[in-house]
Order: C-alpha cells, then structure tokens, then sequence
C-alpha cells in the first residue's frame, strides 16, 4: 500500500512528503498513553500538517484498542499504568508493506 498521494497541504497549500512519525494515543476511561513510533505519514514541509492513510489509522487503532480495552477492565489499580511503546520499523521509501 502506498502512502497518500502527493497533493498540496490542505492547511497551507505547501508542499507535503513521506515521513515517519511518532503518536501518543490515549482514550477515555484507560489511564493508558501508547506511544507508537514509525507511523508512515505524508507531512507539510511548511506547517507540518500530518496526514495518514486510512488503512494505516485503522490498523494502529485496532492494535491500540485492545491494550486500552484490557486497562479499563482491570479491578485493581495496585502498579501504575505502564509505558506502552509499538515501533514499527523503517520501510522502504514511500511504501508500505500490506499486513
């Protein structure tokens, strides 16, 4: 699957291009924060106004998701949250590779 195609930054009309880029997620009702690293975007070279595909949204979500959903049913809040961190690794330039 490729990255969005090129077209101007809807919040400034720059120029926007492939890069990776890193998210906190948090959801209401989990004291979670996932961090996740290595995300493909294309991103403003002007404002840098980040877009990711859909596919790459949903798949992030849907592994975030579980994590967050087994936080909220935990009875006991005995240990701190812990730190979550997915990375995903470098792909080749402007791809990514189907799941």
């Amino acid at each position: 699957m490729k990255l969005l195609p090129k077209r101007p930054c809807p919040e400034c009309q720059g120029d926007m291009g492939p890069q990776a880029i890193s998210l906190t997620l948090e959801r209401k009702g989990s004291r979670l924060k996932v961090e996740v690293a290595g995300v493909p975007a294309n991103v403003c070279t002007r404002c840098a106004f980040q877009l990711i595909s859909a596919p790459v949204a949903q798949y992030i979500d849907a592994l975030a998701d579980s994590l967050f959903e087994s936080d909220r049913k935990q009875k006991h809040r005995d240990l701190p949250p812990p730190q979550v961190h997915i990375q995903f690794p470098p792909l080749a330039e402007g791809v990514v590779k189907p799941a």
